[in-house]
């Protein structure tokens, strides 16, 4: 794991890790809801997640951002 963001409901909780993926948890049950990519060697290093939980921008290691759709 290299950065973490809840969405604002407190519903899922994102997690982005050094191999480009983001990892979406349930944080009760910690029940992996799905997995999104932005790509290979691409290692996350912040992760927010926009006012309407709807868009994570992820910052890599090498200074790119990127805006995923969470759904």
């Amino acid at each position: 794991m290299t950065a973490l963001a809840p969405s604002p409901d407190g519903r899922r909780l994102f997690v982005g890790g050094p191999d480009g993926e983001i990892e979406c948890f349930d944080p009760e049950t910690l029940e992996d809801i799905h997995v999104l990519s932005i790509g290979r060697r691409n290692a996350i290093s912040h992760l927010t997640c926009s006012p309407d939980g709807k868009t994570l921008a992820a910052l890599t290691k090498t200074g790119l951002l990127h805006l995923v759709r969470t759904e």
